[in-house]
This record gives C-alpha cells, structure tokens and sequence, in this order.
C-alpha cells in the first residue's frame, strides 16, 4: 500500500515538475515574442521617421537645384567659367556666390549645409559654405561627384569628404543645348536627423560613423566640422557630438549595460543590417535600434542612427511574465493530482487530433501540414550529412474537364483511386502527400536526381494503365527537382513549379526535371 501511494506521489510531482517546465518555457517564450515586438516596432519607429526625413531633404534638395539652375544669370555665368582664365573664375566666382547668397541664407534655414559648384574634372568652383576653400581637385575623395560627371546622373547617399560627413544629393548641371557643365551639391548633416528625431519625433539617437572613412590626419585639424569623439557601443566607430547632443546625455547609468550587450552589439554591426537590442536594469528596460547608414553602392554600412528608447511595455512585460509564473506555480501545486490527470488525458487527445490532422479527409494520404513537417526534417538531416533528396509535384491533366463533364464526384474517385495507387507504388521512407486541389507531392529521402526521374516515369506509366468506369483513362504531368545547398521550402517548390509547367507546355502526361 505504501508503495501504491509513493509511486502515486512521484508521479504527481513528476506531472508538477513538467506543468512547472512548460509553464516556465511558454511564459518565457511569450515574453520573448512581446520583446522581439517591441523591439521591432521601436527599429520601426526609427526608420520610418528617418525615411521621412529624408525624402523631405531630398525634395528640397531637388527644389534648390531647380531653383539655382533657372535662377535669372546663373546658366550664363556658369557656362562660361570653364573657358574662363583664372582671373576671370576669380570674378566670375564672387559673382556667383552674389547671385546665391539669399538662396543660401534660405537653404540654412532648411538644414542646407553645403551649397557646393564643382567643374567637370571635379574641380572646385565655389563652396558657399567655405567660401576661401576653391580650386582643390575632389577627383580621389568624392566618388558621388566623379560618379555624376562621368555619368551625368544624379545621385544622393551617405558620403564622407576629406573631414566630414554628409546626407548629399549632388546633381549634373546642363545648359539650355545639354551641354554639361559640372555639378552641384545640395547636403545636409547628420546633425539635422538627430535634431529632427529628437525634438519632433521625440527619439533620442546617436550617430556613429566608420573611423576608417577618415583622412587620420584630420583628427588633429580644428575646422574638422563636425566634432567627433570614439564610440562607446563600438570600437571601430566614432560619435558625432555638439552642444545640444552629449556623451553625458547618452549614456548616464548606461555604460556596463553596453558593455554587457557588447557580443550582441559587435554581431550585429558586423552583419551590416538593421537590429535592435534590449539593455535591462532592475526594472527599467530600454530598447536600443541600430539603423545601418549604406555607402554608395550599398555594400558597405559606413554609419549607424542608434535610438535610445525607455520601453515601458517591455518593462511592463518583465514584470507580469514574473507574476505569472508564480502564480502559475501555486495553481499546480494546489492541483497537482488533477493536474497529472489531465495533462495525461490531453496528451493522449492531441496526439490523436495531430494525427487526424496530417491527414487528407478525401484521399486518405498525408497532407499538406505532414509534409511541412517530413521536409523540415529532411532539410536538416540533409544539411547534417550532405544527403540529397528530392522533390515531385504530381498534376492530373485535364483534372477540370473530368469535374466539368462528369462532376465533382466522378473528379473525386479519380483523386482516391490515384492518391491510393501512388500511395501504394512508392518505398515507405517515401513520403507521399496531397498538396492540394488535384495536385500531389512526393519526397525522395537519400536519392538523386536521375533515381527520381527513373521512379517517375515508372509511376507515370502505370498510372496510365489505370482505368476508371466512367472516366477511362487518366494521366499525370510531373516536375522534379534535387535539394541543391541554400534551399528553403519555397525555392525548391518554385523550381517543381517551373519543371511540372514545363511537362504541361510540352504536351502533359511527361515527366520534367529542373
């Protein structure tokens, strides 16, 4: 009798410590979904104001070339400066900048920093925003400018000078004939995303910049504008700051936090692409967003927005998911005995329910669910140890004709009868499914492609040997493809598309392999 009951006691606590288990797994799991939300909308959040931002410095941007190169005299003087001696560039230059000067004052305004004329051979005309630095050759620093004056198109992007930075957008001047005359650039700093962000979309943020980007002896220079000091969340970056953005105001209480998320962070600014990390303290949760900042041509990440956001939801979601499994503890433990019971009782319902639901309801095959799950493992088995395997999609031709002429359940026999002879013609690691419609699938575990096709045109003839009473005759189209290194569910579906198309295109019941 004791022992009845000792077994009985440790099979109830056994049930406990597995409810305690998965009680601990699902709220953890839930938690991490509310954060990785989070998370997520607060990178969101991020780049969608960035992306404001920006496409209203690219309008106005836009408006001021438009604007300069119809400005009354502007075509006139320009057109003539590359002709001109240096004498006359020299009077031609003060002209110029007199006809702009109130256009500049206004771009100012708009968060304008540099207003800036190059000729065709990249050479500078006039800088308003230096007006003293001119004639310097920009050929070797400034890719966006020697970009245009070969190509003659526009283009705006992230971009280092020889000392600072900058949002441009750098435009190809043509006079009235299309005759090129060199290029104008229209930039902002970064310094007008941060301002922006920070007092209207109410985001505090960073900007880091790639110390490589650098001319090193520019660190020393003091007209290096803007001023830069190293980066706490990464070693290889700098942080721009000014008076309305300090080290103090970023990172006040912050600092072991970084240093703690620091694999996390080196991760992810190595892979170059937009994430986000959580810093917790007691709790208080704080979501930090990396919004990678692209070179040119897109390959490289040269700069990085980082928001600082207090996450009140996230907190709020530490703390109930702590409350939760407490509860939760006192709940199993006070039903231990019916607990057991029926988490018995429940899994022998769902294993019967799962079952029922890898199962086809007309053709009494295997499904589309069972296969999702037979392909996941078989990609990983296939990954592990460099198997190949491969894939069949199964049509009826003329499947629509047979419902349209004899009805649906005539077009129904003609389903079962060829799901169960298929079924039954194939290996048992084979795995044979209903995809859907009038449309099978088959997975070949541990077989080449040409075993495959072998197997196919074998259950393609011998489907074409079947006969059903009122339809007669049936025959099917199939397309075949091999797990190739990379494949994802859709990939190798896409291909079994092209093939089992490409059988129907060259006159169906023919079996096609991509």
């Amino acid at each position: 009798m004791l022992s009845y009951k000792f077994k009985i006691l440790f099979l109830i606590l056994l049930g406990m410590s597995v409810l305690n288990y998965i009680s601990y797994s699902v709220t953890g799991s839930i938690k991490q979904d509310k954060i990785n939300a989070a998370l997520k909308q607060h990178l969101s959040d991020l780049q969608i104001h960035y992306e404001i931002l920006l496409y209203h410095q690219n309008i106005t941007a836009e408006t001021a070339y438009e604007t300069t190169v119809e400005k009354p005299g502007f075509m006139e003087l320009f057109s003539k400066v590359s002709s001109s001696s240096k004498v006359e560039q020299e009077l031609m230059r003060k002209d110029l900048e007199l006809l702009l000067s109130k256009m500049y004052a206004r771009l100012q305004k708009k968060g304008v920093l540099q207003y800036h004329f190059v000729l065709p051979d990249n050479t500078v005309f006039l800088r308003m925003h230096k007006l003293d630095k001119f004639g310097d050759d920009l050929t070797s620093v400034r890719k966006d400018f020697k970009y245009v004056n070969e190509t003659k198109c526009r283009i705006s992007g992230f971009t280092q000078g020889r000392t600072a930075h900058g949002f441009r957008n750098v435009f190809p001047i043509f006079d009235e004939n299309g005759v090129h005359l060199g290029a104008m650039e229209i930039s902002f700093s970064s310094d007008e995303f941060i301002k922006y962000l920070r007092y209207v979309s109410k985001i505090h943020t960073r900007f880091l910049v790639n110390k490589e980007i650098f001319d090193t002896n520019a660190w020393s220079r003091d007209d290096v504008i803007p001023k830069y000091t190293k980066s706490h969340e990464h070693k290889d970056f700098m942080v721009t700051t000014n008076n309305k953005h300090s080290e103090i105001d970023c990172f006040q209480g912050n600092e072991h936090l970084i240093d703690e998320a620091r694999d996390e962070i080196n991760a992810g600014i190595k892979i170059g692409e937009k994430f986000s990390i959580l810093l917790q303290k007691d709790d208080q949760a704080q979501a930090v967003s990396f919004l990678p900042i692209k070179s040119l041509d897109g390959q490289k990440s040269l700069a990085w927005f980082v928001s600082y956001v207090q996450s009140d939801f996230i907190s709020s979601t530490l703390q109930s998911t702590f409350v939760i499994r407490i509860i939760g503890f006192f709940i199993i433990l006070l039903l231990g005995v019916l607990s057991y019971i029926s988490l018995v009782k429940r899994r022998t319902t769902t294993l019967e329910m799962e079952e029922k639901a890898y199962i086809d309801g007309l053709t009494g095959v295997y499904n589309r669910n069972k296969f999702d799950k037979v392909f996941e493992y078989e990609l990983l088995r296939s990954q592990r140890y460099k198997d190949n395997f491969c894939i069949a999609l199964v049509d009826i031709d003329h499947f629509k004709i047979f419902n349209d002429t004899y009805g649906h359940l005539v077009g129904d026999e003609v389903l079962i009868m060829l799901a169960q002879h298929l079924s039954q013609s194939l290996r048992d690691s084979d795995t044979f499914a209903r995809w859907g419609g009038e449309e099978f699938v088959i997975l070949f575990p541990q077989m080449n492609i040409e075993s495959a096709k072998k197997v196919c045109e074998k259950l393609r003839k011998s489907v074409e040997e079947l006969k059903h009473a009122e339809v007669n005759s049936v025959t099917v189209s199939m397309g075949i493809t091999s797990y190739a290194k990379g494949d994802t569910l859709e990939s190798i579906f896409k291909r079994c598309d092209d093939a089992l198309y490409k059988a129907k295109e060259n006159g169906r019941n023919q079996v096609s392999v991509v």
